[in-house]
């Protein structure tokens, strides 16, 4: 049994609210030019503040995380930060278990986290999670499909 997952960082509420304060701060540039009241540091500095929107609005589409679960391990990456695959063998993971919605929110929210216990974070929705447990430290993945993810590890725990 494979395991396939991709989750987005679009589908989350932050996108609408940077698409509109990246149309409300180019609405006051506008105005601003139109009427003849912009002077050159008030428009550089939206412009600024506008590109460092648009930044952030292209790395919210553009985030992913990628998780597999096959015969050799489990796999995961997150492009654009993490772009080639994070490969864990079976025989490095000890177990894997579910994480409460309520741990997810005291990880400081969605994207990718180091917390102070010393475990990195990917948490791309904020339902559902797995602990990965390693023979050193642990690390958590969000997940979508929390369901299918437990049955793909309890196949590749029977089979290891």
């Amino acid at each position: 049994m494979v395991f396939k997952e991709e989750q987005y960082l679009r589908k989350i509420w932050l996108l609408p609210l940077f698409l509109v304060l990246s149309l409300l701060f180019g609405i006051i540039l506008l105005v601003k030019d139109l009427f003849g009241d912009a002077d050159l540091q008030g428009t550089i500095a939206l412009t600024l503040l506008m590109l460092l929107m648009a930044s952030v609005f292209w790395l919210l589409l553009t985030m992913k995380l990628e998780i597999r679960m096959d015969d050799w391990g489990l796999s995961f990456k997150s492009p654009p930060f993490i772009n080639s695959w994070k490969k864990y063998s079976w025989g490095s993971i000890q177990k894997i278990e579910p994480v409460s919605a309520r741990a997810i929110w005291g990880t400081g929210g969605i994207g990718i986290r180091y917390s102070l216990s010393g475990e990195w974070r990917y948490i791309f929705s904020v339902r559902h999670a797995i602990r990965v447990h390693l023979k050193k430290g642990s690390f958590v993945l969000s997940t979508r499909k929390p369901v299918e993810l437990m049955a793909a590890w309890e196949n590749w725990k029977i089979v290891k």
